[in-house]
């Protein structure tokens, strides 16, 4: 999954929420492409999800555009506190249909909502522009983590109930020691765990 948008609407500080479950205020820009993984649990099955945090910045488009390809589902960002990030969302979407599988899924998110008294895109101009793009759209905070959790995973299982994906995922059973290694501790694996522990990849 890779997430787009203008340059400071937020994009890495949602991963570190989603990812981590953390926040820091003065969070450094992307250069380029950056990237961070979380085991999901769906269906009683554990799911290695990686994310890739591209850089919003013009002179970065060109290697953003790359990762495009292959990428099953794509989060684009817009700040509610800027106008212009707003507008560019077409711009985004533009660049997504020339350059994206057709059948990814898509995810718009309008973020910084604890912004109150600076918010100028209403969520009535956001829910349009989703009904325009035919996506679904999520308002969250990365600050507070208001529907940080509840956007990402509803990304997470359109991929994963989405047929012509499925086609394409190579999902693949974790040793105990990989499962160790991604999800940094040090604990055993619990041998009467029933729950299936499987990887995410895209064949080749």
């Amino acid at each position: 999954i890779i997430i787009i948008g203008d340059q400071a609407v937020g994009k890495s500080s949602l991963l570190m929420r989603y990812c981590e479950d953390k926040f820091t205020l003065n969070m450094m820009g992307t250069a380029g492409i950056d990237f961070k993984k979380k085991i999901i649990e769906y269906k009683n099955t554990k799911i290695n999800v990686i994310f890739y945090d591209s850089a919003g910045h013009d002179r970065f488009r060109h290697i953003v555009k790359q990762h495009y390809k292959g990428a099953k589902g794509i989060i684009l960002a817009y700040d509610i506190t800027d106008k212009n990030s707003f507008t560019n969302v077409h711009d985004w979407m533009t660049s997504i249909k020339e350059n994206a599988d057709s059948n990814a899924e898509l995810l718009l998110i309008g973020n910084k909502t604890d912004l109150v008294s600076e918010r100028v895109i209403s969520e009535e101009e956001g829910k349009e522009l989703s009904k325009e793009f035919k996506v679904e759209l999520f308002e969250t905070s990365a600050k507070s983590g208001e529907n940080t959790e509840k956007g990402f995973y509803s990304l997470i299982v359109r991929i994963l109930e989405n047929k012509e994906l499925n086609k394409e995922i190579n999902i693949k059973e974790m040793s105990p020691s990989e499962d160790n290694k991604e999800t940094n501790n040090g604990n055993k694996k619990d041998e009467n765990n029933k729950e299936e522990n499987v990887r995410l990849d895209s064949k080749g």
